[in-house]
């Protein structure tokens, strides 16, 4: 019996490692997949920072293919939009739009969205890494695409003068990433600035 103790508690140590091991990869693919939904992207303009929102998920339960996801977009901006680009004078407005919207419902905008005024995101631009915080919700609608953006404007807290750019990722935490002052840390972002950011839907 003490020989097959002997030979048999190695054993459940071993099995109890690897599934503590799997249990740990897991989680920390879990943390991962976790933090990845909570990203933003968007872009600054003389000195705002401009982040795209997603609606909360609840309003996509029912909505299984990007058809319907679009469909719930356009009912939400039916719902909070009062007044229609194509009666006013259009020109161009920060951040890949040609009007800005005034007259929306903005309480229902808040209660759509998981960003909150006075929220602190972290941003991290090509070139910058700063604390924002979020001052209000702006809709903006681009022409060409005839399309509405749903975005969050924030300010650096610190004494910064952003670059302008057309693309930055911002959360409400961002892991480090050490300085991003040297020209061989930024050589990719700047090749990713070029790019349009592309919204995400939940």
């Amino acid at each position: 019996m003490r020989i097959a103790v002997s030979v048999t508690l190695p054993v459940l140590i071993l099995v109890a490692s690897s599934l503590g091991s799997q249990a740990s990869r897991q989680e920390s693919r879990n943390d991962r997949e976790r933090f990845v939904t909570r990203l933003l992207v968007g872009g600054a303009e003389n000195g705002t920072v401009y982040v795209e929102l997603r609606l909360q998920a609840r309003y996509f339960a029912s909505a299984k293919v990007a058809k319907e996801r679009w469909a719930v977009w356009d009912a939400f901006f039916t719902r909070v939009l009062h007044e229609r680009p194509e009666n006013q004078r259009l020109e161009r407005a920060p951040y890949w739009s040609d009007f800005r919207y005034n007259k929306v419902d903005w309480p229902s905008v808040a209660g759509a969205v998981d960003v909150r005024v006075g929220d602190v995101l972290r941003v991290r631009t090509p070139i910058a890494e700063v604390s924002a915080k979020v001052v209000k919700y702006a809709i903006h609608y681009n022409a060409p695409g005839d399309s509405n953006l749903l975005l969050a404007e924030a300010q650096p807290l610190a004494n910064v003068k952003l670059v302008d750019t057309d693309f930055l990722i911002a959360a409400p935490g961002l892991p480090g990433c050490g300085s991003l002052s040297s020209a061989s840390t930024v050589e990719e972002p700047r090749r990713l600035a070029g790019a349009r950011p592309i919204r995400m839907f939940v």
